[in-house]
């Protein structure tokens, strides 16, 4: 096992962290890896660790997984074991915005680059839906629904008033924010939506 300076996981601290390719320029996916490299003097072993992963072959790291390898690391060096070896236990945390038991992915919201802010926390959670939960918006006399592009777009509400903005992604289901759905009437919540995660 070849060792790596610490610095080879973070790339340049001048680029801010980005969904983007640093590499490609084309969309990174969130995915959870299996860490066995040999970094700085210390061994890692880290089954389920968040990592960003693009279709050309790079690998990097949202800031929550920086810190924790940074941490980890340190807290080895400190002990003098030379090895970290964990198996990563996923949060699944809940967030207070609705009564309407939503499914979705904590760990979106914790490592996607842009979500996670130190005010309301948990509002751009992405939840996913099929797209179809459209329909009953674009027909219904309270709602009207604009798309500013093919995969963007807003659905406005006149009683009481109030607006939603939604995502098409890559697998044509319908992406949208927590917190804004929280927004609805708790009645619109139950019947307007089923996850599709």
């Amino acid at each position: 096992m070849t060792e790596k300076s610490i610095l080879d996981y973070f790339g340049s601290v001048d680029r801010p962290q980005r969904l983007y390719c640093g590499r490609c320029e084309k969309l990174m996916h969130l995915d959870f890896v299996h860490l066995q490299e040999r970094i700085t003097g210390v061994r890692f072993d880290i089954v389920g660790i968040p990592a960003l992963r693009c279709s050309c072959g790079n690998l990097e790291w949202p800031d929550r997984s920086k810190f924790a390898i940074l941490e980890l690391h340190r807290k080895a060096k400190e002990k003098e074991t030379g090895r970290v070896t964990s198996t990563r236990t996923k949060p699944n945390k809940k967030y207070a915005f609705s009564n309407v038991p939503f499914e979705y992915d904590s760990d979106d919201y914790e490592n996607i680059p842009g979500l996670m802010r130190p005010w309301d926390d948990g509002f751009l959670t992405p939840v996913f839906f099929k797209r179809d939960a459209l329909l009953k918006f674009e027909h219904h006399p309270n709602y009207e629904v604009k798309f500013a592009s093919a995969t963007y777009g807003t659905i406005y509400s006149t009683e009481p008033s109030f607006y939603i903005s939604f995502g098409i992604n890559e697998n044509s289901l319908l992406v949208m924010w927590l917190g804004d759905i929280a927004k609805l009437p708790e009645t619109e919540q139950w019947q307007g939506f089923r996850s599709s995660r």
